[in-house]
């Protein structure tokens, strides 16, 4: 039981480290990035972390460690869903105040937070309602 936390664990850490990876690649090149490539590159990986989560699921392999990896995977589907949000917000400069942006955004996570029973889903969504 020992091991299969300690996989997860890397697991989490790895998924962790490739959102911090991407939200420092935009802030990095912001500057050289047009709208359209800001644009088509969050949401490409918002469909990038939602892709791999359900292929992920579908994998019959190894169970445990898939069907984790297609949830966390999702909660980082999420996660780049937020990012997208705010991306968007930032280049429209829609003036939108952050409480709409974090409603937005916890739209998905409720309603993954329900189907997906997943504990940081509920966290998640908690977290961004009481923002």
């Amino acid at each position: 039981m020992l091991r299969l936390n300690v996989i997860r664990v890397g697991f989490l850490m790895g998924v962790s480290l490739l959102l911090a990876a991407i939200i420092y690649f935009f802030a990095a090149n912001w500057k050289g990035l047009d709208r359209t490539d800001k644009i088509l590159i969050s949401v490409g990986i918002m469909i990038l972390f939602y892709g791999v989560s359900f292929i992920f699921s579908k994998v019959k392999i190894m169970l445990g460690h898939h069907s984790f990896l297609a949830a966390i995977f999702l909660v980082g589907g999420c996660i780049a869903f937020g990012v997208s949000v705010a991306l968007l917000n930032q280049i429209y400069n829609s003036h939108a105040d952050s409480y709409e942006l974090f409603l937005i955004w916890s739209i998905p996570a409720v309603l993954f937070a329900f189907i997906t029973h997943f504990n940081p889903f509920y966290l998640l969504s908690y977290v961004l309602i009481h923002l």
